[in-house]
């Protein structure tokens, strides 16, 4: 964007960081140059020679350094995956305007970040943010728990947790690309028929994949818990129905305290 206080260019990186530069006016690039090489040549112990122009142009032309100005360099709220900037300022302010930086979060976060644009100028400050998370691709299967507090949705290779009595998401799992989804008796855990043929199974209160097994050649395209609540049965791409026994093992540890979860399959 451009403005009473320059042009600007902004870059963002694989991460978190946004970086804003200032272009430099020629003559202000200029005379940066002019600097960076008496400095060179005081530290090399040479004579100053007058920069002259030469029989194509200048001698010695501004490098990158020269023409850009570093105004501000902040980390955002999470990966960034977009981001655009605008000039802004208020009628009087002159060159003391400032710039707003709007960053798309790989989280589905929006956040408005505000950079004063001059010498001096105080650190980027976050001004709102947009924090509701929700998938960033297709949703594939949802689930209501048996208690109806909870609901599970799956969408590419995360698959969320959401309370319904206030709509917010209190679990981001990374498992394997869903397309069907259910929760396990109890409503302890979760079962997840995946895209690669992959049943997994994941612990709602650790956040992960507890078990993963191959249960198809092909997708599974859908899950079903049995009447009794102790097995489960699959339909693949594979063109195959699988019915599975599905028991978890609770294990006490020292003092009473829960240790380990074994679960057997068959």
């Amino acid at each position: 964007p451009g403005g009473a206080g320059g042009a600007f260019i902004m870059c963002q990186t694989r991460d978190q960081a946004i970086q804003i530069y200032r272009l430099r006016s020629k003559e202000e690039a200029v005379k940066k140059m002019r600097r960076r090489l008496k400095r060179a040549k005081a530290k090399a112990g040479e004579e100053e020679e007058e920069l002259k122009e030469g029989e194509h142009g200048p001698k010695h032309l501004p490098t990158a350094a020269d023409e850009l100005q570093g105004v501000a360099l902040f980390a955002a709220g999470g990966k960034v995956r977009a981001a655009d900037v605008v000039w802004w300022a208020k009628a009087g302010e002159g060159e003391g305007g400032r710039l707003k930086v709007v960053a798309a979060l790989a989280g589905n976060a929006l956040e408005l970040w505000e950079v004063e644009a001059h010498k001096g100028a105080p650190p980027a400050t976050l001004k709102a943010a947009v924090t509701m998370p929700g998938h960033r691709t297709d949703v594939r299967a949802v689930a209501v728990s048996e208690d109806e507090t909870m609901a599970v949705a799956c969408a590419g290779s995360d698959t969320r947790l959401w309370n319904l009595a206030s709509g917010q998401c209190f679990r981001t799992v990374s498992t394997s690309y869903g397309v069907c989804v259910a929760f396990a008796p109890g409503d302890k855990y979760v079962l997840l028929g995946c895209k690669s043929g992959e049943l997994q199974v994941v612990d709602i209160a650790r956040a992960e994949v507890v078990e993963n097994q191959q249960a198809h050649t092909g997708a599974v395209w859908a899950l079903a818990m049995l009447p009794e609540g102790k097995g489960l049965v699959t339909a693949g791409a594979d063109k195959e129905v699988k019915f599975w026994d599905f028991e978890v093992v609770e294990e006490e540890g020292e003092e009473g305290e829960r240790g380990g979860r074994n679960r057997s399959w068959a």
